[in-house]
């Protein structure tokens, strides 16, 4: 399986940054393409200016500036993923860690993931079981989610995912809960377990919510989906898991889920195997 292209996303004002995600693509042997990011809402391309901003220039959603030029920097990405007809690629954010198995174990996943696919978060802090789908080999599986993940550090996506995620809207949640919500777009996720790669904790945050630091946790509210829409979404991740992989994730320990060596991950593999990839 050829590595699919990779694109990371720095900001001009982030030279530490870049340099750090140099030093990992020559070390692990990375040939990485540096996407400029886009810095708040100056220099919104025009095609997104109405997604992020309403009739009078105001922010829409209740956004940061920060939170606005991530969302557009990841669209600038999909957008050329998209213009250059790519099959598939990687996505990476500038504070990523990535482990040293992370094109083997990337490339497993896309060769493993059943057709229809979207989307294969590869940076998810798993808070919740996940049922496996395939062995990726050295401990790694390709799994579906029982909660879907929350965060833009790295992926892998398709040129269907790409699309769906450009289709215009207004921009009213950070760019990370499309993942989340990936019902709203109608997203198909996977994911790598464990994670391939991580945030750098030594790098301080370029996205700065400043709602945050008014303590305005009604603009958190507002981003929450209807109940309706939430009940929606827990019917759309059952429906991928099914009664069977619903059951097994609900049921299997945090031992069993944190070794994918262990006895019950080991039957879990042949159950997915016994359907194709779909549980």
């Amino acid at each position: 399986m050829p590595t699919p292209p990779i694109f990371f996303i720095n900001l001009d004002r982030s030279p530490e940054r870049l340099a750090l995600m140099q030093a990992q693509a020559s070390e692990l042997g990375l040939a990485l393409e540096r996407i400029p990011g886009i810095d708040g809402t100056r220099n919104l391309p025009g095609w997104m200016v109405s997604q992020f901003l309403d009739d009078r220039g105001r922010v829409r959603g209740g956004l940061s500036e920060g939170e606005v030029g991530c969302y557009a920097s990841h669209l600038l990405v999909l957008s050329k993923i998209v213009e250059r007809r790519l099959a598939a690629a990687i996505v990476l954010e500038d504070d990523a860690i990535l482990d040293q198995d992370f094109e083997r174990a990337a490339c497993a996943a896309v060769g493993a993931v059943p057709a229809g696919w979207d989307c294969i978060h590869l940076s998810t802090d798993f808070k919740r079981p996940a049922f496996p789908i395939a062995d990726l080999g050295c401990e790694r599986g390709l799994v579906r989610y029982r909660r879907l993940p929350v965060n833009s550090l790295g992926y892998v996506i398709s040129l269907a995912g790409a699309a769906k995620l450009l289709e215009a809207r207004h921009r009213v949640r950070p760019f990370d809960l499309e993942f989340r919500l990936a019902w709203l777009s109608g997203l198909e996720i996977f994911g790598t377990y464990p994670a391939l790669a991580r945030a750098n904790g030594r790098l301080e945050t370029t996205i700065r919510a400043d709602w945050k630091d008014r303590g305005c946790t009604a603009t958190r509210t507002r981003w929450k989906p209807s109940w309706a829409s939430r009940v929606h979404g827990w019917f759309y991740v059952m429906v991928r898991l099914k009664p069977a992989g619903a059951l097994r994730s609900w049921t299997r320990s945090p031992r069993d889920r944190a070794h994918l060596s262990s006895p019950a991950a080991s039957r879990d593999w042949e159950f997915a195997r016994s359907h194709n990839g779909k549980p």
